[in-house]
């Protein structure tokens, strides 16, 4: 019997669940070295960082704030025994602040920085009327008595949109606090899109200071294997948390090309796709996910919003397909990969 979980809890589950793959997890093995080097390391020596930059639906954020803390933070938590074994996995991540995540403002300016730098860390005075850069020393003096090991600034490239000569001002105060902040340090992680790649650029002491993460869009020619991997996790979490009876074939390849094509190699775009089929195949008490849904599924959301030229569930021939695959491949490297590359170049 399907239809028991209820659309709003398939979508809460889509959020919540992460599969594995070999780019997430040399990321997070370079979140550990970072963590590693601050704890060995005097208190005034210099820090160092890394960036993730990607295209969005790539599945940054989701690596850096649930992936990393279910996969490696949570794990060291309860080995510890700071926290009662039944302390639910939520509260431990709200309260615990070993690795601190928070998102750039969006319209960046310092003092809503220390804001939301402050909130992240529990301060119950993170709305208090101070001089701003008070307010960020405080925040650094709070994080050495908690023993903060790691900060990941999420929404990085907001400080790379110049709306403006007052917004751009606003943004490079917030960029030289960042870089003081690794200067007395705090190992950062800089999350973000492409564009955040120009403060980086920009700004010679934080470029020589970070390393790059990489988790381009996957790609059909290079990455079949995280892609059947990512698609058959998604397949075993559907039926383990009982939406649907059985699998729904999703790694069969003439359905891996056309998930692919859909989502561009992006992963987010991909399970969203699954989540959208999903919804629709369990509210109709499907036993697993019906072609049909798939097509609905991919009409919604990537086709409407241009991330694929047409609905490949629609089209018989797989060929047809994976040459457009290649040639649309072409183009997205070219779109993406060069303004990428100019940095590390």
């Amino acid at each position: 019997m399907t239809g028991r979980i209820s659309n709003g809890k398939i979508n809460a589950l889509f959020k919540e669940w992460f599969v594995l793959h070999s780019k997430a997890m040399d990321a997070m093995d370079v979140m550990d070295e970072l963590r590693e080097a601050k704890r060995n390391s005097r208190w005034d020596t210099e820090s160092t960082g890394a960036h993730l930059l990607a295209p969005s639906h790539c599945g940054k954020s989701h690596i850096v704030n649930k992936m990393y803390f279910s996969q490696r933070i949570l794990p060291e938590l309860r080995r510890s025994g700071q926290y009662a074994p039944d302390v639910s996995d939520g509260v431990i991540k709200k309260l615990q602040k070993k690795f601190l995540y928070f998102k750039v403002p969006e319209k960046p300016n310092v003092g809503d920085f220390g804001m939301n730098f402050l909130r992240a860390l529990g301060d119950p005075f993170a709305g208090k009327r101070e001089n701003v850069l008070e307010r960020i020393r405080r925040g650094e003096d709070i994080m050495g008595a908690l023993g903060t090991e790691l900060l990941a600034l999420d929404n990085f490239d907001q400080l790379s949109k110049g709306r403006d000569r007052q917004t751009i001002l606003e943004a490079s105060e917030v960029q030289d606090v960042v870089k003081n902040m690794i200067e007395r340090g705090i190992p950062i992680v800089f999350v973000g899109l492409y564009n955040a790649k120009k403060t980086i650029l920009q700004n010679m002491q934080l470029k020589n200071r970070v390393q790059r993460l990489d988790i381009m869009p996957l790609r059909l020619d290079k990455d079949a294997e995280e892609l059947y991997r990512f698609v058959a996790g998604l397949e075993i979490l559907m039926v383990e948390n009982e939406i649907f009876d059985e699998p729904s074939g999703l790694c069969n390849e003439y359905v891996i090309v056309r998930l692919y094509y859909a989502s561009q190699g992006r992963l987010g775009i991909l399970a969203n796709i699954i989540r959208d089929a999903a919804k629709l195949s369990s509210s109709r008490r499907r036993s697993c996910i019906d072609p049909s849904d798939l097509v609905a599924a991919v009409q919604k959301y990537p086709l409407e919003n241009k991330i694929c030229r047409y609905n490949p569930f629609s089209i018989k021939e797989t060929m047809n397909i994976e040459r457009d695959c290649k040639l649309r491949v072409a183009e997205d490297e070219l779109h993406y990969d060069k303004e990428y590359m100019e940095y590390f170049q």
